[in-house]
């Protein structure tokens, strides 16, 4: 019963409160993309999206081909988990430290952080060194991004305006983030 009880708490503490703490979770995902100069990777991206919020290109996804040699489908494996995971930081980071005003995010990150690791056994077959350094940097450069106090006015800008909006195509977003001197 206890584990049950753990379960569904773990589960609540990354679910969306409301409307506004989806639209800066959104909003983290984008900026997290833009760190990483991949919004060109983005299709469209949705605050009313009943499945992922970001909807990526064919570029981001791996079809496999024969003419494609081992090392590169795994360094594309590795850029593809380097972009969810910094969605993902992003999004939590958003939330508390912007939305609410510096709000601890350790109990969400570290929740987060065991979804990240069994992705990164599983899918990139990285060992618990290489995990932790992966983490260490995506939370490093995460929180370099959004621990920029100035950042935050165009944080509330671009979730005020996927409030307004619902959705927007990759190339919208690049501009909107582009007119907010986020990128």
């Amino acid at each position: 019963m206890k584990n049950k009880k753990n379960k569904k708490q773990s589960a609540n503490i990354l679910a969306y409160r409301d409307e506004a703490d989806r639209s800066y979770g959104l909003a983290g995902m984008s900026i997290g993309l833009a760190s990483l100069d991949a919004l060109d990777r983005v299709a469209y991206i949705s605050i009313d999206s009943e499945g992922p919020m970001v909807e990526f290109t064919g570029e981001y996804y791996y079809g496999g081909s024969p003419s494609v040699s081992p090392k590169a489908a795994w360094r594309r494996m590795i850029d593809n988990y380097r972009l969810t995971s910094t969605l993902a930081v992003g999004n939590i980071l958003a939330r508390t430290l912007v939305q609410e005003g510096n709000n601890d995010p350790t109990d969400m990150l570290n929740e987060l952080f065991e979804t990240i690791r069994l992705e990164g056994r599983e899918v990139c077959q990285l060992e618990e060194d290489e995990l932790d350094n992966f983490i260490n940097n995506i939370v490093g450069r995460s929180h370099r991004v959004f621990g920029n106090q100035r950042l935050y006015p165009a944080v509330q800008a671009l979730a005020d305006l996927l409030r307004k909006e619902r959705s927007l195509t990759g190339r919208a977003l690049a501009e909107e983030m582009h007119m907010l001197r986020i990128i």
